[in-house]
């Protein structure tokens, strides 16, 4: 499949349950894992001051503006990963915000504490750029958001292709500088655009 680049995105609005009104949302073709990924779009004021949970773990970057939940603000380069069930509560967007996330299935949003304590813990960093830096593999060094057994997240800030083709057509990459998404193509191409690479790899 080519890379999707963010102009060809088709936006919808879509509502968010216990918000004071809907996101615009351009989500994206479901690939093999059945994950639900989306850009999404908050408009500056959104709120949902009420507490709830998503019934599977999300993931996400903030790629331009502000979102606020559980007392914690991202900014642009903001990232976290929130396990199953974690309750959030006083999530808002002062000035908007574009972010990009990940969904472990269908993001069903239920009012309440989840009837199954969390395990889990949130990682989260303000930037990426906080993260540590390791060895994805052949000697390709990144920024590691996030590694376990389901999947591992990194950011690569200069892009080597010769070392990025080694990872596969299970990894799913998200250019921080244009924003367009590749996954299951060759990956010299979107190397070649130069910039920090978010990287997803099952």
């Amino acid at each position: 499949m080519p890379a999707l680049t963010f102009a060809a995105l088709e936006w919808q609005t879509a509502p968010m349950p216990g918000s004071n009104g809907p996101v615009e949302l351009a989500r994206l073709p479901l690939l093999g894992d059945q994950a639900f990924r989306a850009f999404v779009r908050f408009p500056p004021g959104w709120a949902r001051p009420d507490a709830g949970h998503y019934v599977v773990p999300e993931e996400f970057m903030v790629l331009e503006g502000d979102l606020t939940l559980n007392g914690r603000t991202w900014h642009e380069g903001g990232y976290a990963w929130i396990p199953a069930g974690r309750v959030r509560k006083g999530s808002r967007s002062t000035g908007g915000c574009l972010a990009f996330a990940w969904f472990g299935g269908v993001p069903r949003w239920v009012a309440g504490d989840a009837a199954i304590p969390v395990s889990d813990i949130d990682v989260h960093f303000a930037h990426w750029r906080e993260a540590p830096i390791r060895d994805a593999g052949d000697g390709l060094h990144a920024r590691v958001l996030r590694a376990a057994t389901d999947h591992s997240t990194w950011v690569v800030e200069e892009a080597a292709p010769g070392k990025l083709a080694k990872l596969g057509a299970a990894c799913e990459m998200l250019s921080l500088v244009d924003h367009t998404l590749s996954w299951n193509e060759p990956v010299d191409a979107t190397a070649s655009r130069g910039g920090a690479l978010l990287l997803r790899m099952t």
